[in-house]
Order: structure tokens, then C-alpha cells, then sequence
């Protein structure tokens, strides 16, 4: 997409992070980058609008499960616009931290609040 290596990207987007500019979501070749909060700030409504996804994914989450009372793999895919396996990895991570808790199995499963309240994010 980018006209280099899968090396040279990755490459490129560790700098970004690296100077503040993107904040890296997941470990994996799966990973996602969003701007950073700074990057979003200085870019004022026009960062807003152009942005196809929220900049805060767990705050995003976080929101619509304070709104509706749960959240669903499934919501987290479309919200977000994660992989199967991303959004897995994500409400897995927010369980652990605390700040959810899964109820029900399989495609049942639905996460609630849970018992730690987040900090508020620094990215």
C-alpha cells in the first residue's frame, strides 16, 4: 500500500510512535495505530471529523457500556473497526485490567462494567 517492505513500514510507524505522533494498539502484526491525543488536539474538529474510528478505544468502550449497560464483541468490531481476534484481545485485556467483566460464553457473552475504574488515559 505504502510502496515499501513490511519491514520498512514497520519501520516507519515505530518513528511515529516514537515521536509521539501515533499511539500502537496490540503487539501483533494485527496492530492498529491511532493518533495520539496530542496529534488529535492540535488538529482540532477537522481531526474529528476525519477520523474513521475513535481516537480512545477504551474510552470508547468504556462509554457505550456506562450507556447501555453492556458491550459485545461484535460492538467493539464495528466501533472500533478491530479483527475478530483484536477485539478479542482487547476485551480480554480490559477484563484483566478490571474495568470489565465478561458475562455469558460464546456469542452470548456480553461485558459489564467491572470492579476497577479506569485512570484516566495519558496517550
Amino acid at each position: 500500500m505504502c510502496q515499501c517492505s513490511d519491514r520498512e513500514a514497520a519501520d516507519i510507524l515505530d518513528g511515529m510512535v516514537n515521536r509521539g505522533l501515533l499511539v500502537r494498539l496490540g503487539r501483533t502484526r494485527g496492530s492498529t495505530y491511532r493518533l495520539h491525543s496530542a496529534v488529535i488536539e492540535e488538529l482540532g474538529d477537522w481531526a474529528a471529523k476525519a477520523a474513521p474510528h475513535p481516537p480512545y478505544p477504551e474510552e470508547a468502550a468504556l462509554r457505550l457500556v456506562a450507556e447501555r449497560g453492556f458491550l459485545t464483541a461484535t460492538d467493539c468490531r464495528q466501533i472500533l473497526g478491530l479483527t475478530p481476534a483484536q477485539s478479542r484481545r482487547f476485551l480480554n485485556a480490559l477484563v484483566q485490567k478490571g474495568w470489565l467483566e465478561r458475562r455469558g460464553t460464546g456469542r452470548g457473552t456480553r461485558y459489564v462494567r467491572g470492579p476497577v475504574k479506569p485512570e484516566p488515559q495519558d496517550q
